[in-house]
């Protein structure tokens, strides 16, 4: 019998809910990768509504939660992030649960529903309900991609440093040759969008280069307004020699658009650097000069800053380096 004073009776009550075996059940609560994802939730699900704690939970310091926002994008590099979290996190002996939240959840509560330690937010935005909440939180979380100071010691974040890695990436293409520099920004409500635009004004000031607000485009990051930047540096004539994208999704939607529309191909007509290195398998993702950022790192240090919050009550604000990938979409400027 377990510490709940749950035991084989509470496993053979499981077992016969969902119709199969008590090694099933066993399986799927010790997190078995050969029983269905989608059965392993159910399983757990139930299981916790009974008041069952499996051995192997009762082993572990506690439960942490990974807490999308429902109604936000899941990222793909959000995704490799979590995956290093929830790997550091089982080395240090945490169970990890993944749950999608609805705008008007409370986060206290859910936390206290759920029993969970503490949680990682990876897609949180800055105009999100929910985002509002982390002021009072009772529980130590952790942000991606925020450095905001939301004055609760229990609030930690991991961010790269985007400003830092753009404005390097102007001093680059100055390097060669280039002073009509562009930019694709992603979106206005992001902190991340917000940070690499303010890298490309910091870049061009440093080099005595003036801002000019025509030779910038808002888009989501995506593919599609990549296209659409594209399309008004058509429309309006806007001449350019290179240009740095908030995304490597939009650098690969605006190089197929300036393809078809006007003919123009990097780097013989003009140099483009993205943003991420995801290493997408759409065409052009593999030739494209971008900034890279190391998500693995990311996730480990998110689960580093919380565990520090959880032993000691104390917010951790970390940043993580990117790097410059030079690929096969730029070259230098020839007057």
């Amino acid at each position: 019998m377990n510490k709940n004073g749950s035991g084989e009776g509470k496993l053979k009550e499981i077992a016969e809910h969902f119709g199969v075996n008590k090694a099933t059940v066993s399986k799927a609560l010790n997190g078995a990768t050969d029983v269905s994802k989608l059965l392993r939730e159910q399983i757990c699900a139930y299981a916790e509504s009974i008041g069952y704690v499996s051995k192997r939970a009762s082993r572990k310091k506690g439960v942490i939660g990974i807490l999308w926002c429902k109604e936000e994008k899941s990222d793909s590099a959000y995704y490799k992030a979590t995956e290093s979290f929830r790997k550091a996190a089982a080395e240090a002996n945490y169970l990890t649960e993944t749950f999608r939240l609805e705008q008007g959840a409370d986060l206290n509560a859910f936390c206290e529903q759920h029993r969970l330690v503490g949680a990682l937010l990876p897609n949180m935005k800055t105009r999100s309900l929910l985002y509002t909440q982390l002021k009072a939180s009772r529980f130590p979380m952790v942000l991606l991609d925020s450095d905001e100071d939301f004055e609760n010691p229990l609030v930690s974040s991991v961010k790269s440093n985007d400003l830092r890695a753009v404005s390097q990436a102007v001093n680059y293409l100055v390097e060669n040759g280039h002073r009509l520099i562009a930019f694709l920004g992603g979106s206005r409500d992001s902190l991340v969008a917000a940070e690499r635009y303010a890298g490309y004004i910091l870049g061009l000031a440093r080099n005595g280069i003036t801002y000019r607000y025509d030779l910038t485009y808002f888009g989501d990051f995506s593919r599609g307004s990549g296209e659409e930047a594209a399309e008004y540096f058509t429309r309006y004539n806007k001449y350019f020699t290179a240009i740095i994208c908030a995304s490597d999704s939009m650098a690969v939607g605006f190089q197929r658009q300036m393809a078809r529309s006007e003919g123009r191909r990097a780097p013989e007509d003009y140099s483009i650097i993205g943003f991420d290195d995801l290493k997408s398998d759409e065409r052009g993702a593999a030739e494209l000069s971008t900034i890279r950022q190391d998500f693995e790192q990311i996730g480990a240090e998110a689960f580093r800053a919380l565990k520090v919050t959880l032993e000691s009550g104390a917010g951790q604000q970390l940043t993580v380096s990117c790097r410059q990938v030079m690929r096969g979409t730029t070259a230098p400027h020839i007057r």
